[in-house]
């Protein structure tokens, strides 16, 4: 893999109250450089599960990140206000990527370097506060705005391809190795690549947020024993979006010959994948940026991206009323909100001819609007001053991503993928039920134990699906909405600092959390179907020590297999696997002043996979290995 030294991470805090302690003003400041790298497989199958596609990809990412931070806040008696700032930007978020496509289904491979540069930037400023009005009542308030933007000045993606490619893979419809999956090309040869193509693209998105908010809170009745309050509130949500794509083909009918444009001087990587593929020769950036003035091009828009062009508005506005009663050992909370949002979405009607010729993009404009009301009520009895126990019953609501709402159809005939927006697309409301326990140890700690269940309405998900187009298999998705889905578990924690052990075993502490859930959801063409995105096993474990200056801490997490994109049928459902990864910390303490830290990540080399209807049939591979911070912090 990639290991690079030079890296570095810096942060500054400094702050301070002046005027008796009414006025206070802090601020701060992060940098970061950061070089990281991966391997990755990716795998596609005919529909009759051969082997189609199979494309190792090595992936060198270099990031260099600026953040800055402040906040200024004033007090007083019966009020007060603070005003806060973040500014965040990547100056450079550069990756280099190199493809091998080895296409069974075409008979051809493509080499294919991929070079691109993001920069982003992400402001925010808000004013909140809270004030005493009377003596039995309270307001607090905020108004806030945020701004981020992405520019890609410039995606290069060169492609050199070898035709007439015969294959023997080790895929069929009833057998895979899915730790060694092989196309086996029988006749490669690095002399027979010419240049196929170079894409360039440039990308502008940017994201406006602004958000107002008041509450009111009042005491109704107070006595010795119990106590209500009433509380109310309204807020206000105007987001907009945008995206702008423009991306042009440069290809010609003079032979180039990929030999002259071999990277050199570079780590050949044999053991990509534990030696499983060879990604040599390299292509050269530098080299192939020089493509389009070394013979006649032909320029072609590829008006496929045309649909990734959208704008949209969307405005919520919402307003609750709740109550709060103390009596006792008793404490009950109801409520109902009211939300209404209105979006306003322009994509594009992307038209081609049955030859592929595009025809038109028009602006293609939806609007959608609904109102949910959102009850709720929540009970907490303490049976001692350490032990409560809780129930809550609620009604929630998850929009839509907002992309997914936009009416598009996006078709990128490299990578033979087509992604469709689905303007209809209703949010998820769901009906909960929570009941839990939970006991407080006196040595700081916590054990609760607590049972779930969610009945969901017009739930999302991802639709997958083949469609052949001009002698190609492209990949169509979709977000749908289902009819109805339920959700129930289980779940239990433990935190505790165990200082009943003798020394020096009395600085072990412990936090521990498993959940397991279960759930069924409706889907045309499936049986037994899952909801997607629910896994069935979630698990934290995390063991601390603290002595003498010293933190230190191991943590493992673990999550189960669970659906990621539904496909027309079960055997064709993309699943994210099973995943846990291990990660250990350890603070010194030098001085009253300096600590020095160490961080160790993902150091079992947790990896990235997904599988199609079964663990074998594996569809994607990414290993990112372990690494590691270590530095020294001073405080003043």
């Amino acid at each position: 893999m990639l290991t690079d030294w030079g890296q570095s991470n810096a942060t500054a805090t400094g702050g301070r109250r002046f005027m008796g302690g009414a006025l206070g003003l802090i601020g701060s400041f992060s940098e970061s450089t950061t070089t990281r790298g991966n391997q990755d497989i990716e795998v596609t199958y005919t529909p009759s599960l051969a082997l189609n596609e199979l494309n190792p990809r090595y992936y060198q990412v270099n990031r260099r990140r600026f953040g800055a931070s402040g906040a200024l806040d004033f007090r007083r008696a019966s009020s007060n206000m603070t005003l806060r700032g973040i500014f965040n930007r990547f100056i450079d978020d550069h990756e280099n990527r190199q493809r091998v496509r080895w296409a069974v289904g075409n008979s051809r491979i493509d080499r294919e370097l991929r070079d691109r540069t993001h920069v982003e930037r992400i402001a925010s400023l808000g004013l909140s506060g809270n004030a005493l009005i009377g003596a039995a009542s309270t307001l607090d308030y905020q108004v806030s705005a945020a701004y981020s933007d992405q520019v890609d000045p410039l995606t290069m993606t060169t492609t050199f391809r070898e035709p007439r490619v015969t294959f023997a893979p080790n895929v069929t419809s009833t057998s895979i190795v899915p730790d060694n999956v092989q196309a086996n090309p029988l006749n490669d040869d690095p002399n027979n690549y010419n240049f196929q193509q170079q894409i360039r693209a440039t990308n502008y998105a940017n994201d406006r947020d602004v958000v107002a908010l008041v509450n009111v809170r009042r005491s109704l009745r107070s006595t010795g024993s119990s106590a209500t309050f009433l509380k109310a509130g309204v807020k206000f949500r105007d987001k907009r979006k945008g995206r702008d794509r423009n991306e042009s083909t440069y290809a010609s009918n003079t032979p180039l010959a990929m030999r002259g444009f071999i990277e050199t001087g570079v780590d050949d990587l044999p053991q990509f994948l534990s030696g499983r593929y060879d990604l040599r020769p390299y292509l050269s950036q530098s080299l192939v940026g020089g493509i389009p003035s070394l013979a006649p091009m032909t320029v072609a828009v590829n008006h496929q991206r045309d649909a990734e062009n959208f704008d949209g508005t969307e405005r919520t506005s919402a307003a609750y009323v709740m109550g709060e009663i103390f009596a006792g050992r008793l404490y009950v909370l109801p409520g109902i909100r009211y939300e209404y949002t209105t979006a306003d979405f322009i994509g594009r009607d992307v038209r081609f001819a049955p030859n592929g010729a595009w025809l038109s993009s028009a602006p293609l404009e939806a609007t959608t609007s609904y109102g949910i009301p959102l009850p709720a009520i929540h009970v907490r009895y303490a049976v001692t001053p350490e032990t409560n126990r809780r129930v809550a019953v609620t009604r929630s609501l998850a929009r839509p991503n907002y992309y997914d709402a936009v009416p598009y159809r996006a078709q990128d005939d490299n990578a033979l993928t087509i992604a469709l927006g689905t303007a209809d697309l209703r949010p998820t409301t769901s009906w909960n039920v929570d009941a839990l326990a939970e006991h407080y140890f006196r040595s700081v700690g916590v054990v609760s134990a607590g049972l779930f269940y969610k009945h969901l309405q017009d739930y999302i998900y991802t639709f997958t699906s083949t469609e052949i187009i001009i002698g190609s298999q492209y990949q169509v998705t979709q977000p749908l909405n289902g009819e109805a889905a339920t959700v129930r578990g289980a779940e239990v924690a433990l935190q505790n600092q165990l200082r009943f052990l003798p020394s020096p075993l009395d600085g072990l502490g412990v936090y521990a959390n498993y959940t397991y859930t279960t759930s069924s959801a409706a889907i045309p063409g499936h049986s037994g179907a899952t909801l997607p995105g629910q896994s069935r096993h979630m698990a934290n474990l995390a063991m601390s020590y603290e002595k003498r200056g010293f933190t230190g801490r191991v943590a493992v997490n673990f999550h189960g297999s669970y659906v990621d994109v539904i496909g027309a049928t079960n055997a064709l459902d993309r699943y994210y696997d099973r995943n846990s990864q291990l990660d250990v910390s350890a603070t010194q303490t030098i001085t009253r002043n300096v600590r020095a830290y160490v961080e160790g990540m993902n150091l079992n080399d947790a990896l990235l996979r997904y599988y199609q209807g079964v663990r074998e049939r594996v569809l994607q591979e990414e290993h990112y290995r372990w690494w590691t911070t270590f530095g020294v912090k001073v405080e003043f």
